[in-house]
Parts: structure tokens; sequence; C-alpha cells
């Protein structure tokens, strides 16, 4: 059995190359991991801080005078109906 294992291992003579890369390619995938993580759990903690002063600008502001609302401008005609 140990043979079978050995030659497994050994690749047929390519493990010492392949098995390297794979362990180079295992190690790059955690630290992109770990990577991301670390960069979504700053994000999220920015986005709860410019929530908080959003929150916090709203309480403080004095609200904006109601504006009589803007009628919509028709939408351009596109040349190639023009042409037609």
């Amino acid at each position: 059995m140990s043979n079978g294992l050995g030659e497994f291992f050994g690749m047929g003579g390519y493990g010492a190359f392949v098995w390297p890369a794979y362990a180079l390619v295992a190690a790059l995938l955690v630290w992109l991991l770990i990577h991301r993580i670390g960069r979504l759990k700053r994000r999220e903690s920015e986005l709860a801080r410019l929530e908080q002063e959003r929150q916090a600008a709203r309480g403080t502001a004095i609200s904006p005078a109601p504006s009589s609302p803007v009628p919509a401008s028709p939408a351009p005609a596109s040349p190639a109906k023009e042409r037609a």
C-alpha cells in the first residue's frame, strides 16, 4: 500500500513540480479569502459609520420647504425615427 501512495505522491516523477504548485494555489486562495473577509468587514463598518452620520445630519438639519413638482420633458426623438 505504501508503494501505491508513494507512486501517487511521486506522480511519475512530476510530484516535485505538482505538489508545490497545489500548495501555492491553496495558499493564494486562503490569502484571498482572508483579504476579502477583512475588506468586507472594513466596508461594513464604514457603511455603518456613514449611515450614522446620515441619520445625525437628518436629525439636525432643517427640513426643506416643499417644492412644486417639475413636469418631465418629453424624450428626444431618435435619429432612426427621423430618417424613416
